[in-house]
């Protein structure tokens, strides 16, 4: 971990670079959100790849690209979604997606429905969210912190074990945590948030492993990315990357996996900082 005041950028900066969305990229400071989304821009313009590496799924991300995508520059993809268990193509399409097992699935409704915490649970797939009940707690926490304005789908279990399902998204994850069936990073693996919600993804899924399907894909280097982040579920891709930024507002323990520290928050248009350190995109 080093402070970017002694930073000294490489002469041929790494083409890919990861960005994670909700308190990184994303801000409600309409003034510096615009900054970070003209350092997009320019570096898609210089030739460089900013891609989103989020936990959000591909559809709710693209809420916060505004004219990035009205003007075609960025619809979101190529990026890595839900954590790494969905991926995308430059053309929108699917090509790494990773899903609970059936009986994983069973298994957690089934504690869930004996505890009865409904309420904290959603069910994501790729491009659908369904809860068990109306009244979900967990989905009104969804809905305050993605913008997100849509009735949620309530199924029975039995259609939840069918879908193919590939995040669960938890509002109050000490009350269940002890209770998952399985052993954590074994049978899945669950990534607290700071924004009130954790996201549980199956085992072996984090940004880092979406970020290297997607560079096999590109048939680039896996090893060859930059990554700006501030969460639990950026510490893989945070400390594989020879580029790593971690954000002015992450915690202590995101910012010590890190190779860089921006002082900077994402409320200060951090991303936009980190553009202009390691790739000399200005724009001020």
């Amino acid at each position: 971990m080093s402070s970017t005041s002694t930073f000294v950028p490489p002469s041929d900066p790494p083409k890919y670079i990861g960005i994670d969305v909700d308190n990184t990229f994303h801000t409600h400071d309409v003034a510096h959100f615009a900054k970070n989304k003209k350092a997009f821009r320019k570096l898609l313009e210089s030739g460089y790849r900013p891609l989103f590496a989020t936990g959000r799924p591909l559809a709710v991300a693209q809420y916060v690209l505004d004219e990035l995508s009205t003007d075609g520059v960025y619809n979101g993809y190529p990026g890595v979604y839900q954590n790494g268990a969905t991926v995308y193509n430059e053309r929108g399409e699917l090509v790494r997606k990773v899903k609970f097992s059936e009986s994983f699935l069973r298994d957690f409704c089934a504690m869930v429905k004996a505890r009865s915490l409904e309420q904290i649970v959603v069910f994501l797939t790729a491009s659908e969210m369904y809860g068990l009940v109306e009244d979900s707690a967990c989905w009104k926490k969804m809905c305050e912190v993605w913008d997100l304005t849509a009735k949620l789908h309530v199924v029975s279990v039995e259609e939840i074990v069918k879908a193919d399902i590939v995040q669960i998204m938890v509002s109050k994850y000490k009350d269940l945590r002890d209770h998952i069936p399985g052993e954590a990073d074994v049978d899945f693996t669950g990534k607290v948030g700071t924004c009130g919600l954790t996201d549980v993804n199956p085992p072996r899924v984090n940004k880092l492993e979406g970020m290297r399907a997607l560079l096999t894909h590109e048939k680039a280097n896996t090893a060859d990315f930059a990554f700006i982040g501030d969460g639990s579920n950026d510490v893989e891709a945070l400390q594989a990357s020879k580029w790593s930024f971690a954000v002015g507002n992450a915690s202590d323990s995101v910012k010590a996996t890190a190779k860089n520290v921006l002082e900077e928050t994402c409320d200060q248009a951090a991303f936009a900082k980190m553009a202009e350190l390691l790739y000399g995109i200005n724009v001020e």
